[in-house]
């Protein structure tokens, strides 16, 4: 899907490391906990956790909607600053930025994978629940 949008395909191979990374971190973090103790989480954490994922939500779709959501990022001043730095490095060598990354086509993507990573976040938490029983037992 992202070698469609960007027309080149070393970001899906980059996506795709990245995720593999993060699932072997998360792999060794899971298999190296020593204790199980309960982290107790206030009611306002929770709520605010909540309001949070409902925003983000609110706001991928609402971007399927109109462009308003995209150019809110895209101001002048951000224009202004990246032809600032193109007048001062004239060599061609120098004009490799990453703003291809943030853009109004990889947008969409880039929230689907922030969401995607939040709610991997949340299964991991939740399947390694306390009072399911230890991950690792004692000897």
């Amino acid at each position: 899907m992202s070698g469609m949008m960007i027309k080149t395909y070393w970001f899906s191979y980059i996506l795709f490391l990245v995720f593999l990374g993060g699932l072997l971190v998360l792999f060794i973090y899971v298999s190296s906990i020593a204790s199980n103790e309960l982290f107790l989480t206030s009611n306002m954490l929770k709520m605010f956790l909540m309001f949070i994922v409902i925003i983000s939500i609110f706001s991928f779709i609402n971007s399927f909607n109109n462009n308003l959501f995209m150019n809110f990022f895209i101001n002048s001043d951000m224009i202004n600053f990246f032809n600032y730095n193109n007048l001062l490095l004239n060599s061609n060598f120098n004009k490799i930025n990453l703003n291809k990354l943030y853009n109004s086509q990889t947008f969409l993507l880039m929230m689907m994978m922030m969401i995607y990573l939040f709610i991997t976040l949340i299964a991991v938490v939740k399947i390694t629940n306390i009072f399911y029983g230890p991950l690792r037992s004692k000897f």
